[in-house]
């Protein structure tokens, strides 16, 4: 403007550079010229050797160019190189030009987001002996394209954006004299970009080696002595730099020319991976290759990974899960196995079961078959001796220290907390009492003032103050002498226990995959392809010995997952079955007073038959058949009489009213319990008047043979399928995993009254024992009856009835008898649509058979029913809704559990003798014995779910369901062969037991309590 600058417009042009000048003056040159220094330089160039860089980094032209692996998931993880001149004093730089820079390519059917950026360069400087990732630990600090300062995960933004295209410097001053001491500067093709940046705390005093961290770049590092771009000002570049001022990192060749690649063979959970983090700390020239570093990797690239752990998570095997293919599926730690093959560097590598099992070794062995590769494996079981067992004392007696450190100063944090407390508490007390004493006093001048005037009032005031001032204040509240963190050593025990995992951590192995695997596991040999085995801590044979120990003592802790069902099992179960349903038959039969009053009437009559027989035999050969004659009829009555005596019911009117049957039944039962059990050899007929020996058996007794047979039963097909000869049973903690492996259904302690699976086996210890921790089965398993198992129940129910009746509270069966929701629940929705039981008239005409085979006459419905009859009708009703329920809820669906529920069930109305001519007074007698429908029916229901651990599902009709389509009591398939009891119908149109001469209704088709 020829006329002068606008004064509009001046104003703003003024305060630019006021704004700017912060800027200016932080970017401001204060660095001098280096001086000439007449000290010698270094004779070795600086460089990348292969120790010093990631696994991934292809040094090339002398290692001034780096590049890195970009396929196979490889261009997600970053990649670093560290020099091998370390600078300890003085001013020096170096500059990085990056050649290359990539677009990252997608993985296929990846589904996370890669990290980001793309495209990564930082540069800067790090310690020696750490990975050369530089940014998220304290040992390192650089500079990024983004211009960020990164170090120890924090971020500062010190500059803008910087691109790929241009050369970076970056500069280290550590002078002790001048500007800039201690800093850290960034400069863009010889310009500085960057404020120097203060070196954090933890790196002052250290040799920091030049680095560079990258991913999807390809880069040139330039340690001089010419520059591409020159700074403002002389300075030394690295190739330039004096002896005293840097360190020298050398790597050492092996003399023999082989690099070592060691395959550690340890036990897990025994100190395995903590021994390979001390060792690759001891000697930082090895790599490691395993799983867990490959997560830290991609961890330290970018990745995100919950904290959380699956529970298949281990050491050995972590979770990956980076929504990456190729890192997911171990395609990464394949490429990187291969480059790591063509690389001369010392490995580890580090895998828990892989080195345990021999063809994993082998699989392992093959990419380093490599001339200048020495294959060793070492052997690290039994106590660890020398520098590492000096390092888990050291660690653990720190780790003691500093435990016995906090609870010291919990303690006295605690006493300080009750100090002030207490100073707080006499500090408002001192503070009431000067109030009260204020009121008081005030109260007092207000009399005295009323009283003697105003001269009065002075010289009161003035007293008061005295009085105020001579108040002498409390004394403070004494602290507690402070306690001292007391001396702490380790124990004995301590000492010798050298592995110990933390409570709640991560296992080596995985336990699905330890159980899967052990059983194979070896120590290698020459002839697998290693050049060397070498026993670190224990010879040959101790590490042996120590393999059988783990081996034997994980037998114990660990499931067999493969084990099932066997055919001998089966038949055994199937021979179970059909026994049971026969002794829960007799049981009813038994039950029932009038059957049992024709029972013993029919006996005695062929008892009179026989030996009317035999005396006209012997009459036949013999004279005086007269006096013969005589003897048979005394004969007859001294058995009339007998069989009064020996069975009191036989003397009772059923239909006189005042006898009580129930307490004759109980007599003679108390009988009964004088017969030694195991001298008894016929369960069914244990006296030789048909009474059977369970014939005192309540729902208790029932469900406790059932579980003698079935525990039995499992612990000895368990030794006969395991086909371990080492593993002879399992511990008692395991019985219900293997119960439900092989009878597809849960093993629930709490109800049969106890709270866990040992007391269930005390429960039972006449069947089972615990020797060695290991269950065994006091019966062998080639019986050839399984009357055995009542047998024994009937001696443990009469033991438990003498010990209630002596007082002993504890002999008393506590089965659990509530019944669950569920059941309830379905109990009740059933009730409605369940079928009424059928009425005399019903069973007269069996308007419910089907036509084919309905009998032509129907028989006489038998004696009038008493006035009872609705009220035990309702009782069937309510057992039979219980019944389907109970199927129902619970998908009961083999003939052992029908004959267990449904038929027990079934035992208060005793539905097959409805259709016989004496149905309507065996209705009569409802309950059958001592079962009341009302309560003891639900009692078993409830007792039944519980023990099937309560779990449902839909009932099918070929399972014993309550899926019954036509009528709701269940058919099978489309036929009509109606199920019987726990059996299945066996033909069509065939009622199971179901015969017209007897009635058609008195079949065992009744018997399941309308089971289906």
């Amino acid at each position: 403007n020829p006329g002068g600058p606008n004064p509009a417009e001046a104003k703003p042009a003024e305060s630019e550079p006021e704004e700017a000048k912060p800027v200016e003056d932080a970017l401001a040159e204060k660095e001098t010229d280096a001086p000439k220094d007449s000290r010698p330089a270094i004779k070795e160039s600086p460089t990348f050797h292969t120790p010093q860089t990631t696994l991934n980094v292809v040094p090339t032209m002398g290692g001034r160019v780096l590049r890195t692996l970009t396929e196979g998931g490889m261009q997600f993880l970053i990649a670093g190189a560290r020099a091998n001149v370390g600078v300890k004093s003085g001013r020096y730089m170096f500059e990085v030009k990056p050649i290359e820079w990539p677009n990252q390519v997608e993985a296929a059917g990846s589904h996370a987001r890669p990290p980001q950026p793309r495209n990564v360069l930082r540069i800067g400087f790090s310690v020696a002996d750490s990975m050369p990732i530089m940014g998220d630990t304290e040992d390192s600090i650089c500079f990024d394209c983004d211009g960020t300062l990164h170090h120890n995960k924090s971020k500062t933004q010190v500059t803008q954006k910087v691109g790929f295209e241009s050369t970076l410097a970056v500069l280290l001053n550590l002078r002790t004299t001048g500007p800039n001491i201690g800093t850290i500067s960034l400069f863009r093709d010889g310009i500085r970009i960057t404020a120097p940046q203060p070196l954090p705390e933890s790196l002052l005093g250290r040799p920091l080696y030049p680095t560079v961290t990258f991913k999807n770049v390809s880069l040139h590092v330039n340690f001089g002595p010419r520059l591409q771009f020159p700074l403002p000002f002389r300075c030394r570049t690295v190739q330039d730099v004096s002896v005293d001022d840097v360190e020298v990192s050398v790597v050492q060749e092996p003399k023999d020319g082989k690099y070592n690649v060691i395959f550690p063979v340890c036990l897990p959970d025994q100190g395995t991976f903590n021994w390979c983090d001390w060792f690759v700390s001891c000697n930082p020239q090895y790599a490691e290759l395993s799983d867990r570093k490959i997560v830290e990797w991609a961890v330290r690239s970018g990745f995100w990974r919950s904290a959380a752990h699956h529970s298949k998570a281990s050491n050995d095997r972590p979770d990956m899960n980076f929504g990456v293919p190729a890192i997911d599926d171990g395609t990464v730690k394949r490429i990187l196995a291969m480059a790591a093959s063509t690389q001369r560097r010392h490995l580890i590598i580090m895998e828990v079961k892989g080195n345990l099992t021999k063809a994993d070794r082998i699989q392992a062995l093959r990419p380093f078959r490599m001339p200048h590769f020495r294959r060793v494996a070492w052997l690290l079981a039994g106590q660890p001796i020398g520098a590492y067992r000096d390092h888990i004392l050291d660690v653990a007696l720190q780790e003691k220290r500093e435990k016995a450190l906090q609870e010291v100063k919990a303690r006295n944090e605690e006493r300080e907390r009750i100090r002030q407390l207490e100073l707080r508490r006499k500090e408002v007390e001192r503070a009431k009492r000067k109030t009260d004493r204020l009121k008081k006093r005030m109260e007092e001048e207000r009399q005295r003032q009323a009283e003697a005037g105003d001269e009065a009032k002075e010289a009161s005031e003035a007293k008061a103050e005295v009085e105020e001032d001579e108040e002498e204040p409390e004394a403070d509240v004494q602290m507690e002498s402070v306690e001292v963190p007391p001396k702490v050593e380790l124990t004995d025990s301590e000492r010798i226990q050298c592995f110990k995992r933390k409570e709640g951590g991560i296992p080596d192995i995985a336990p699905s995959a330890l159980t899967n695997s052990y059983p194979n596991w070896s120590f290698p040999d020459v002839s697998e392809g290693f050049d060397a085995i070498e026993c670190q801590w224990q010879d040959r044979q101790g590490c042996e010995y120590a393999l059988r120990q783990w081996k034997n003592e994980r037998k114990l802790s660990t499931k067999v997952e493969y084990i099932g069902p066997s055919d001998w099992f089966k038949e055994r179960w199937a021979s179970w079955q059909k026994d049971l349903q026969k002794w829960h038959v007799k049981h009813m039969e038994h039950k029932d007073p009038t059957k049992r009053a024709a029972r013993t009437e029919a006996l005695q009559r062929q008892k009179l038959a026989a030996q009317q027989e035999a005396a006209a035999a012997k009459e036949s050969q013999e004279p005086g058949q007269g006096k013969e004659n005589a003897n048979v009829g005394n004969n007859g009555e001294v058995e009339k009489k007998t069989r009064e005596a020996k069975d009191p019911l036989s003397q009772v009117d059923l239909n006189d009213k005042s006898v009580d049957p129930m307490k004759v039944l109980e007599a003679q039962l108390a009988e009964q319990d004088r017969f030694d059990v195991f001298g008894i050899e016929e369960v069914l007929d244990m006296d030789g008047d048909g009474v059977p020996l369970f014939a005192s058996f309540a729902f208790e007794d029932w469900a406790l043979l059932s579980l003698r047979f079935e525990l039995h039963l499992v612990v000895h097909a368990f030794a006969r399928d395991c086909k371990d000869p080492d593993r002879t049973g399992f511990p008692a903690e395991h019985l219900p995993y293997y119960y439900t492996k092989y009878f597809k259904r849960g093993l629930n302690p709490k109800a049969y009254g106890t709270d866990n699976v040992e007391e269930l086996v005390e429960l039972v210890g006449d069947t089972l024992i615990v020797c060695d921790k290991i269950l065994e089965s006091q019966i062998t398993d080639d019986l050839e009856t399984n009357e055995v198992f009542v047998k024994l129940t009937e001696e443990a129910r009469r033991d438990r009835s003498r010990r209630i009746q002596a007082g002993d509270a504890t002999a008393q069966l506590k089965f659990s008898r509530n019944p669950p929701d569920a059941f309830a629940v379905a109990a009740a929705q059933l009730k409605a649509s369940a079928p009424t039981p059928p009425s005399r008239t019903t069973l007269a005409t069996t308007t419910l058979m089907p036509t084919s085979m309905q009998p032509a006459t129907a028989k006489s419905p038998g004696p009038a029913a008493p006035a009872a009859l609705p009220d035990q009708a309702v009782g069937g009703e309510k057992g039979m809704a219980l019944a389907l329920a109970m199927d129902q809820a619970m998908g009961m669906g083999t003939a052992a559990d029908a004959s267990n529920g449904a038929m027990d069930y079934t035992a208060g109305m005793d539905f097959s003798a409805m259709g016989d001519q004496s149905g309507a007074a065996e209705w009569n007698a409802g309950g059958g014995g001592d079962w009341d429908w009302n309560k003891d029916g639900a009692e078993w229901g409830s007792f039944m779910g519980t023990m099937m651990d309560g779990k449902g599902g839909k009932g099918k009709s070929k399972k014993g369901g309550a899926k019954g389509k036509a009528t709701g009591m269940g058919k099978k398939g489309g036929s009509s062969g109606w199920y019987g009891g726990g059996d299945k119908g066996s033909g069509k149109n065939n009622w199971k037991g179901g015969k017209s001469s007897k009635g058609g209704f008195q079949g065992q088709a009744w018997k399941g309590g309308w089971k289906g």
